[in-house]
């Protein structure tokens, strides 16, 4: 879904333009890969050696980094939907 995600995102920043509200959106795609890559996977690899509650407190505080940059995003793509020209007609 992730790379669903960030193709689509691509190619609408690409075909709207850097400053754009869908070139905001890839960029808050990027940063829920960046965060996702950087701050996630390297607490999930810490608790696939085993049970940490340091690591689970981490992981917890980083997929809220995660949830509200989706949450941000899922609203900017119902923001856009919302005011096509050509949503409903």
């Amino acid at each position: 879904m992730m790379i669903t995600e960030f193709t689509t995102s691509a190619l609408l920043w690409w075909n709207d333009g850097a400053f754009s509200l869908n070139g905001l959106g890839f960029y808050l795609v990027l940063l829920i890969w960046i965060s996702t890559f950087l701050l996630s996977v390297p607490n999930h690899a810490k608790l696939a050696k085993g049970k940490d509650d340091t690591h689970i407190n981490r992981l917890i505080n980083t997929n809220w980094i995660r949830t509200v940059l989706w949450t941000v995003k899922a609203g900017l793509s119902l923001y856009i939907l919302l005011t096509s020209p050509n949503f409903l007609a």
